[in-house]
């Protein structure tokens, strides 16, 4: 085999093990870099390089795989290859995001958008739109977020991309979720639900089923909720990847919580929590512990509850979520509570509404004082239960406030884009009408020209017949022009211009002539041809100058279609035919 086909070898087996077994993955990506090495095979070098990152971000490994994607940047920038550099920009910056830092990643998705849009590679361009849009709303900044969204279901319009139609439409629901539109966004999950069904795409429908039930969850849907849910699980079910499965079945078990149907959460949250382990996703692992720990709370098993919050609090070291932190805390108070260690529960109460005061989220910090001044209420500590009574009202208004300009900014979002895309609609209404005008002045160009050599093609005939005319004897002359005469006929019957004017006519009124034969059937291409002519509102005179035939025959022939149509008496034959 030759270098590039043994290099090509080991990065296919790299690419169908990368996600799967991305160490071992790792191992052909290097075979092949140092074959490509070896054989100074620069541009492939660059990209066994690549694939090596790649391996090391699916491992989890980031800070490996940042340092093997920014390594390639300056072999693509001495080769001058724009694309290259493109895709190694966006592999940095998709690392970056994972490591956190989302307005570095945004300036390098910038980056290689800038490239994309240089060589004009649409197909590319899709990809870092996604992941500009993503980043955007990462970043608590909407109306970005929806701009790069939309120019990339624009794109995917255009190039007639279903799958990533399906995709966007399905961020662009996600975004609306974030603003709290919960009416917009379950509009566009139905959207992208229904692009994945007509695409057969079952990952994109057991994704967006799920997303659809957690937004019928927020706003109280359980039983909305629970249909999405169950059906995007017989979906998943089918499909390898048993970690996405994992995620529907916590969000599932929660919704069966709340419904109170107590056996069926457990059962599902137990075997999402052996997911987790399995795939080492310590965050969701924590998640299914607090759901058991709120079921076994149900069963008066406090004992049990505690246990699972133990083991929460101690995964919780290496996580950085404080809602979820916050939530534990909570369910932490509640077990004091019931213990009767009410102390207890208040410092727990304090340490969670710190920390939902330190984030911003008033709406939780006002529900949290509230509890702390019930309390304090119940054990006759009634200076201190006012104190916490007023700082849940300060909060509250601050929640309120939240909310008023959360729904204000989602309402002037919402008619922005709007307007964009009534601005984009026109844009492309007017570019296609200047294409169609473009079109026909193409055509009747093309028609002029072909008139014209044959109109120039028959004078240097006949003037060839008039000069053989003149040169010979009477008889000879006779003839000559008799020939002059038949060629002026054939030319008028059957020309390339009459040709040409047949076809315009039919691509003018193609719809009038598909109506006229389904209506009349019975109507001959002649009778037909004659009904276009009507339509076009020409004399009896000037139809039999075009067809070159006497005006009586005219007559005779709209007489025949007159009869044919079933028009009597004084019914105008023109007006019938104008009116279809």
């Amino acid at each position: 085999m030759s270098p590039q086909a043994r290099i090509e070898e080991r990065l296919q087996s790299c690419r169908e093990l990368q996600y799967e077994r991305p160490q071992e993955a790792a191992v052909y990506a290097t075979e092949a870099l140092a074959i490509a090495k070896k054989f100074k095979l620069t541009e492939r070098a660059l990209h066994c390089q690549r694939m090596i990152g790649i391996c090391h971000y699916a491992d989890n490994d980031y800070d490996i795989a940042l340092k093997m994607f920014e390594s390639t940047l300056p072999g693509y920038r001495r080769l001058k290859d724009r694309t290259g550099e493109s895709r190694a920009l966006q592999n940095v910056a998709l690392t970056l995001r994972q490591l956190g830092r989302n307005e570095d990643a945004l300036e390098i998705f910038r980056k290689s958008e800038g490239i994309v849009r240089s060589i004009q590679d649409h197909t590319f361009l899709m990809t870092v739109l996604t992941s500009i849009g993503s980043t955007y709303a990462v970043l608590g900044r909407p109306k970005e977020s929806l701009q790069a969204f939309s120019e990339c279901l624009t794109i995917a319009e255009r190039l007639d991309d279903p799958h990533v139609r399906a995709r966007i439409t399905g961020n662009i629901a996600d975004v609306y979720v974030g603003i709290g539109d919960t009416e917009t966004s379950i509009e566009w999950s139905k959207r992208s639900l229904d692009l994945h069904r007509q695409n057969g795409d079952s990952m994109g429908i057991g994704l967006t089923l799920s997303n659809l039930g957690r937004v019928y969850q927020r706003v109280g849907n359980l039983d909305g909720a629970l249909e999405a849910m169950t059906e995007a699980l017989v979906v998943m079910s089918a499909l390898p990847d048993v970690h996405a499965r994992g995620r529907i079945m916590v969000f599932m078990a929660t919704i069966l919580l709340q419904k109170k149907r107590f056996a069926q959460a457990q059962s599902i949250a137990e075997e999402a929590l052996n997911i987790f382990i399995k795939t080492n996703d310590t965050e969701r692992q924590i998640r299914c512990l607090v759901t058991l720990a709120e079921l076994a709370v149900n069963h008066k098993d406090y004992q049990q509850a505690q246990k699972q919050l133990d083991l929460a609090i101690k995964r919780m070291k290496s996580v950085d979520n404080p809602s979820l932190e916050i939530e534990i805390d909570q369910h932490q108070a509640s077990l004091f509570v019931a213990k009767g260690a009410w102390q207890d529960a208040i410092k727990r109460l304090k340490r969670a509404e710190k920390l939902a005061s330190k984030h911003f989220v008033y709406g939780l910090e006002a529900e949290l004082e509230k509890r702390i001044a019930e309390l304090y209420e119940q054990h006759g500590q009634y200076k201190e239960a006012l104190v916490h009574e007023r700082n849940a009202s300060l909060a509250q208004l601050a929640a309120d406030a939240e909310l008023r300009a959360q729904h204000s900014q989602g309402l002037k979002l919402r008619l922005e884009m709007e307007r964009e895309a009534r601005e984009r609609e026109r844009m492309q209404s007017a570019n296609e009408r200047l294409t169609l005008q473009l079109d026909t002045k193409e055509r009747e160009l093309n028609t002029n020209v072909l008139a014209i050599a044959q109109k120039n093609e028959l004078l240097s005939e006949l003037a060839a017949d008039v000069q053989s005319a003149l040169r010979g004897d009477e008889q000879e002359r006779t003839r000559h022009l008799r020939d002059v005469l038949r060629k002026i006929d054939i030319h008028r019957r059957t020309g390339e211009d009459w040709k040409n004017f047949q076809e315009q006519l039919a691509d003018v009124h193609d719809t009038f002539i598909r109506t006229l034969t389904t209506k009349h059937p019975e109507l001959t291409a002649k009778e037909v041809q004659l009904a276009s002519f009507l339509k076009l509102n020409l004399s009896s005179k000037e139809i039999s100058q075009v067809l070159s035939l006497g005006v009586a025959s005219i007559e005779v022939y709209r007489s025949k279609l007159r009869k044919k149509l079933g028009l009597e008496g004084s019914a105008a034959l023109t007006t019938y035919l104008q009116s279809l």
